[in-house]
């Protein structure tokens, strides 16, 4: 029998006969046999749900990074020393961050439980060639469902017939109006609102009558890659907090070597060097304006002034020679002596 591959083609671009040869579906829809047996292949069609942790648990959980432990130890310093301003900026620092970091963790769980609420509890499907309402959580890759106005798409269908459909896809897509689906198949690079042979599972029809095969369910549908992209908002953190964690660690080294560290240091030494870079240009710069009138800038004079950049002498490599080059700028007329 077939198993479904590691790597699913895109279904939009394939027409509904191939579509219905892939999954080894036919117009009687799958025996319950084979509904059976790919329902241990790809498990329930139910969205991956996270282990809850209480509001306390998530506030304490936003002061375990080193960077904050090593604030809050520098605010313990400066209370005992008596700088209290210094250990108030401190602590409204870290208070701060564990707030803002609370904030968006609960957010993201409360998109969690609403994308979950969009999903729809009952399907209506074709097995063993006769309808039937099943839980939508039975639905498997090949199943025939049932689409009418005012039901939620229980799962990705590939259309294969259509009536006056019409979609609103307003939580995938953002867009409004509803959509008027068909059967044809759309272009590789099609978006989600122009695969209009496509039904996603937490839409809603709202217009019109339709058919279409299961091809994805559970986490495999798009509403379970945006459910997957919500859950990972906590990773995300966790992941900028080991980069913070490593910068923590650079500044603690330098400051037990004595060393200074300022924002080149931190971004690979680039901008200290483009300082020392300009350091050793003005140093060149001020060597030539000590020696005035030996450089044929005229007695007591610099080549550089108030009113054009310097004329540097030399090769490339810094050497000083004899021979001047020829100057990139018209020579200034000489100054009028006012006597």
């Amino acid at each position: 029998m077939h198993q479904a591959p590691d790597t699913p083609p895109a279904w939009h671009t394939l027409p509904a006969d191939e579509t219905r040869q892939i999954l080894q579906s036919g117009p009687n829809g799958l025996s319950e046999t084979e509904a059976r047996r790919r329902f241990g292949i790809h498990g329930p069609n139910q969205l991956q749900q996270q282990r809850r942790r209480s509001a306390w648990m998530r506030m304490l959980l936003q002061f375990h990074n080193i960077l904050l432990y090593v604030m809050l130890g520098s605010a313990a310093i400066t209370a005992l020393l008596g700088h209290w301003v210094d250990t108030a900026v401190l602590l409204g620092a870290v208070v701060i961050n564990a707030i803002i970091g609370f904030i968006q963790e609960s957010k993201a769980e409360n998109a969690l439980d609403a994308i979950r609420a969009m999903l729809s509890q009952r399907a209506t499907v074709i097995r063993d060639g006769r309808k039937q309402e099943i839980d939508a959580a039975l639905l498997v890759p090949g199943d025939l469902v049932l689409l009418a106005s005012g039901d939620r798409v229980p799962a990705d269908l590939r259309l294969a017939s259509v009536r006056e459909l019409r979609i609103e896809e307003a939580a995938l897509t953002g867009e409004s109006l509803a959509v008027e689906k068909s059967h044809t198949e759309s272009g590789v690079d099609a978006p989600l609102g122009d695969r209009f042979g496509m039904a996603y599972s937490g839409t809603v029809v709202v217009f019109g009558q339709g058919s279409g095969l299961v091809v994805a369910t559970g986490d495999q549908t798009e509403l379970g890659k945006i459910n997957h992209m919500l859950a990972g908002i906590g990773r995300a953190a966790r992941a900028a907090g080991v980069a913070v964690e490593r910068v923590a660690h650079v500044v603690a080294s330098q400051r037990a070597s004595g060393q200074h560290l300022g924002i080149g240091g931190l971004l690979g030494g680039a901008d200290g060097d483009h300082r020392g870079e300009r350091g050793g240009h003005q140093r060149h710069a001020d060597d030539a304006a000590e020696r005035g009138g030996g450089n044929g800038c005229g007695h007591g004079a610099s080549c550089a002034d108030r009113r054009g950049p310097l004329l540097t002498y030399g090769r490339g490599d810094g050497a000083r020679s004899s021979r001047p080059r020829a100057a990139t700028r018209a020579p200034r007329a000489p100054v009028r002596d006012r006597r």
